[in-house]
């Protein structure tokens, strides 16, 4: 009988837990309407998740933003979203560090907004020492109009 309830309140506690653990991640994954850019420089990767847009056509976008130290080189990866406006202005918005070393890195749940709106979209990796970066690339989407 203990051993019956052990086993009980143990299925029961990760069945509460279940549902809280990476809801955000598993939400955009599962929705089709979410599209993923991937970024490499040097030792770090940077991912891009966005809802479907298309060139030019909103000034407001949802984000994931994902930062992977992918080699243990001494240098912590940092991402940034990237955006071009209607007038062909360019926005680099802030960086993310992940400074926990690899294997690893750490995703960011945001929104972009832009009155200018959002022409083309990407993302920004950079390996960095410091404040210095060492390597960087800048990956813009293509989609179709």
């Amino acid at each position: 009988m203990r051993k019956s309830l052990i086993s009980l309140a143990l299925g029961a506690t990760l069945a509460l837990s279940i549902p809280l653990a990476g809801t955000a991640h598993a939400e955009a994954q599962g929705n089709s309407d979410w599209r993923y850019l991937t970024c490499t420089s040097g030792g770090a990767r940077g991912e891009l998740g966005y809802r479907w847009w298309s060139n030019g056509t909103i000034g407001t976008i949802d984000l994931e933003l994902t930062a992977l130290d992918i080699s243990s080189d001494g240098h912590h990866p940092e991402v940034r979203f990237v955006s071009h406006n209607y007038g062909g202005g360019v926005k680099y918005w802030s960086w993310h560090p992940y400074y926990d070393g690899a294997p690893g890195g750490r995703a960011w749940y945001t929104t972009a907004q832009s009155d200018a709106g959002l022409y083309s979209i990407g993302i920004q990796v950079a390996n960095k020492e410091g404040s210095e970066i060492v390597t960087y690339k800048t990956c813009l989407v293509n989609e179709a109009a």
